[in-house]
């Protein structure tokens, strides 16, 4: 994998979906491993929940892909936990009932947000 980074999935799903590792890694000499959680839509959506927060190492919270039904606006978006509540909060967005966030069409102010603009 690029820059020394390997991918694996869990054997049992318990909220996340991939894991980013380095084996050494030569800076601090030891193993590293962050949990990712994948949100993948065909169009576009933007959708995250409370259980995420328990995870506390995380450096990547959330990767969303976007545009899977056309390979040539197919973008990805990967951000931490706190960039997430950062942007909900520019936002001006409130938890749902049951502690969840979710955007099924979003528009220009958000992706301009998040880089695509």
């Amino acid at each position: 994998m690029r820059a020394g980074i390997e991918i694996a999935e869990p054997v049992r799903d318990r909220g996340i979906d991939l894991v980013a590792y380095v084996d050494l890694d030569s800076a601090i000499g030891k193993f590293l491993a962050r949990p990712i959680q994948l949100k993948a839509n065909w169009q576009t959506g933007f959708a995250f929940d409370r259980k995420y927060e328990k995870f506390h190492d995380l450096i990547v919270a959330i990767a969303y892909v976007w545009n899977l039904d056309d390979p040539t606006r197919t973008v990805t978006y990967a951000l931490t936990w706190p960039e997430i509540c950062g942007l909900a909060g520019e936002c001006g967005w409130a938890w749902e009932a049951g502690g969840r966030w979710a955007i099924t069409r979003p528009g220009k102010d958000l992706t301009s947000r998040l880089g695509s603009g």
